[in-house]
């Protein structure tokens, strides 16, 4: 049977988002593209954002923060350990204010290159680099043992999970999730 695949986003419509405080810290995030991260990791600050009413929303176990840098709450990162730790690295963060405890960036360190570009659906810029990808075919053979994952044409764009890690999250009940199915296509 054929895996499903989605690409991982936070539901922020209904749960809280975060944003780094300083720009050193956004910085940071922008190096979350499949390197190793941890021997050099100190911890960034962020905070809940509360502009336009975000405030009032829940804290979920996955706050928003950028697209290629999931960020986990302490209670997921113990519900998914096995998936997460063997797919990347667990990299404390600091929220002095955050109302649902702990929470943790993941460094996606597993990169597949798993798109196949004949027959996938892409945006080029005209450098010929992937912009982005319209309708995703990938080759199957190449997904095992992939329950989280980047691939190289958007490894600082979108992190990707299997239906392992959809039923993880749902068997915990973890909130805070929005799962887009991206392949295969059925």
């Amino acid at each position: 049977m054929a895996k499903t695949v989605f690409v991982l986003r936070a539901d922020v419509d209904h749960y809280v988002a975060f944003l780094a405080c300083t720009d050193k810290g956004w910085e940071k995030f922008e190096l979350f593209d499949g390197r190793p991260l941890l021997a050099t990791w100190s911890p960034v600050e962020v905070e809940e954002d509360h502009e336009e009413g975000r405030g009032d929303r829940p804290n979920g176990d996955f706050p928003s923060l950028l697209r290629h840098v999931p960020v986990f709450s302490a209670r997921a990162v113990e519900a998914l350990r096995p998936i997460l730790s063997a797919s990347g690295e667990i990299l404390q963060l600091t929220c002095k204010k955050c109302r649902g405890g702990q929470y943790f960036a993941f460094n996606v360190k597993r990169v597949l290159n798993v798109l196949d570009r004949d027959r996938s659906k892409i945006k080029y810029f005209s450098t010929g680099r992937v912009m982005r990808v319209l309708k995703y075919e990938l080759v199957e053979n190449l997904l095992t043992d992939s329950a989280i994952f980047k691939i190289p044409e958007m490894a600082r764009s979108e992190v990707f999970v299997d239906d392992q890690f959809a039923s993880a999250v749902a068997s915990e009940r973890l909130t805070g999730f929005s799962l887009e199915k991206v392949w295969p296509h059925k």
